[in-house]
């Protein structure tokens, strides 16, 4: 569904900046279409055979390109509406944004339409998912953290120390059931293989689990992804930082399994995600039989 924001303008007098109707939603894609419908000196303008170009400016200084500009027709069959749709790079950033669409021809550019408005917020960093909230990494690495201390202070043996691990997972990821986990930080996988912290449009970088991994438990995880700028990743990860095992989708309708035991070699696991629009795990996680 998407929506249509008209506005009126007329090239016989100066064009004036004018406010958009209603606000923008982070995490939207491609939902408003901005028309302007253009007159001149009273009289609907031929665009027949313009072009036009769009432009969106954010809050973080970053221009968006519209790639889906054009000429359309009101109701009585003129061509006098330049279009320009918003893309998703559009709603990425909170706060202020300029719109601005020009037609070209021949002889001229002439910004026929500029627009001031807002990208609101729509969630929150702390979300809650049946009544149970999502931590955020920092607290999640304090309970770890805490939970170390507190076996090193107990002297308790390995066994006990990969049981402790096991619940602490289990706990954590919430995998008594199959259970998908929304989320919208942003983490993902480079070239060489490594956990890598985007320089990208959004400031906050976070991960969503960064959990140990216990040897011989079993982890089955499910990947999905309906956006195309969302990248989900499993890692598996040495007490190094080097890659041992992953599981990555990304890109529009993107679903990928995998079932996973940890090995005497592996030190962590990430379940982390990349802007994650409409972005989802499903993991079910089944610690190893111990005495």
């Amino acid at each position: 569904m998407r929506i249509d924001v008209i506005k009126k303008v007329d090239v016989g007098r100066p064009i004036q900046p004018d406010a958009l109707d209603g606000v923008l939603y982070y995490g939207d894609e491609n939902a408003h279409r901005i028309i302007a419908e253009v007159w001149k000196n009273g009289q609907k303008a031929d665009l027949t055979g313009a072009g036009v170009q769009g432009y969106v400016v954010r809050s973080d200084g970053t221009t968006v390109i519209l790639t889906d500009c054009g000429i359309t027709t009101d109701g009585d069959g003129n061509a006098c509406r330049a279009y320009g749709v918003l893309l998703p790079d559009c709603y990425a950033v909170e706060g202020r944004v300029a719109i601005f669409l020009k037609v070209t021809d021949s002889s001229s550019i002439t910004t026929t339409l500029a627009l001031w408005g807002s990208v609101a917020p729509c969630y929150t960093e702390n979300m809650v998912i049946e009544t149970e909230v999502l931590p955020d990494i920092s607290d999640l690495l304090a309970e770890l953290d805490a939970m170390r201390a507190a076996t090193a202070a107990l002297a308790v043996d390995k066994e006990q120390t990969l049981a402790l691990a096991s619940a602490f997972n289990r706990q954590h990821v919430k995998m008594d059931d199959t259970m998908s986990l929304f989320i919208h930080q942003y983490c993902y996988l480079n070239a060489s293989g490594k956990i890598t912290r985007s320089s990208g449009s959004t400031t906050d970088v976070r991960t969503t689990q960064k959990l140990v991994a216990v040897p011989g438990d079993t982890i089955n995880v499910t990947l999905s992804e309906t956006a195309t700028s969302g990248r989900l990743v499993f890692a598996v990860l040495d007490k190094d930082g080097n890659l041992t095992h992953s599981l990555a989708a990304g890109g529009v309708d993107t679903m990928v399994s995998d079932e996973y035991t940890f090995g005497t070699g592996d030190a962590y696991f990430w379940l982390s995600g990349r802007y994650g629009k409409r972005a989802s795990f499903a993991v079910t996680y089944t610690p190893a039989a111990r005495e």
